[in-house]
């Protein structure tokens, strides 16, 4: 990975986890501002898992559940939430954002909103 693709990835999760604050993101809708500007092919996807498996790895999101209009983040480390994402991840090579949109929501951590807004903590 080059150096100005690793501060193009930070920056656009610096941006979701912004705008994810105090909220709720589908992955469709995460997907959806990974790519913008890109096609949507098997390569841009790549990107999006990349990104996702990095950020809930390094804690900055929580996976879960949208039930009755409520989120319920999974008992799972970051990397079991990965695995678990990884297993219900469409088969075909170019699932749609409302093929990836019920596979789980994202909520910031306290960690991933320290990273955009430090100053708030």
């Amino acid at each position: 990975m080059t150096s100005e693709t690793v501060s193009r990835s930070a920056g656009v999760i610096a941006k979701i986890l912004r705008e994810n604050r105090n909220d709720v993101m589908s992955l469709g809708l995460f997907a959806h501002y990974v790519l913008q500007g890109h096609p949507q092919d098997r390569h841009a996807l790549r990107l999006v898992r990349r990104l996702l498996d990095d950020a809930l790895r390094q804690g900055l999101f929580t996976a879960g559940d949208m039930i009755e209009n409520e989120f319920r983040a999974w008992r799972s480390t970051g990397a079991e939430s990965v695995e678990r994402i990884h297993l219900a991840w469409p088969a075909r090579e170019d699932p749609t954002f409302e093929d990836l949109r019920d596979i789980c929501w994202l909520a910031n951590t306290e960690k991933g909103d320290r990273a955009v807004c430090p100053a708030s903590f």
